[in-house]
């Protein structure tokens, strides 16, 4: 695993000689860029794990209790050269199952889309998912976050999966 030093917000990056995975990390004052490559076994676990709940997630965000938040669906973006994972919010989707939202990161490895910008994907599309409980302040999925904490010092994702009350057990 690499670390690459980004200076004002954590950002985590999945590589992989074909493709680029990216996810970000909730802001807690970590600076910096960790690459794995989304062919990586705990990567794959994650998305599949994510697949496995996407059904009880997409009924949640129609109708999300008084404290529930942040819902957000990670895909990929093509860059020509491979995939950038980022966070899509207020999403929807039509009849024919066709799904849209806003870009919730800064796409670092394209200039074709921005933070803020509509897209548009398909269901199979989705490699994961996030909310948050703001009761009892604990976030749901993120999946490919506790892949990329398997890469990291013990102690460094004990904290962040305690911070955030992570279910990374999959």
């Amino acid at each position: 695993m690499q670390l690459l030093v980004s200076a004002g917000f954590a950002l985590v990056v999945c590589l992989s000689a074909a493709t680029q995975a990216r996810a970000e990390l909730p802001p807690a004052g970590e600076d910096g860029v960790v690459f794995m490559g989304d062919e990586h076994p705990m990567m794959a676990r994650a998305f599949a794990r994510a697949k496995a709940g996407l059904d009880e997630f997409l009924t949640l965000a129609q109708s999300p209790g008084k404290n529930h938040t942040g819902f957000a669906l990670k895909v990929g973006l093509d860059t020509g050269e491979g995939t950038e994972y980022v966070w899509i919010v207020d999403f929807k989707s039509d009849k024919s199952g066709k799904f849209s939202g806003i870009i919730n990161n800064d796409v670092e490895m394209t200039k074709k889309w921005k933070l803020g910008d509509e897209y548009s994907f398909h269901r199979d599309d989705i490699v994961d998912w996030i909310y948050f409980d703001r009761e009892t302040r604990k976030m749901y999925g993120n999946y490919t976050l506790c892949a990329l904490l398997s890469g990291e010092p013990a102690a460094e994702a004990e904290r962040v999966k305690a911070e955030y009350k992570l279910d990374c057990d999959f």
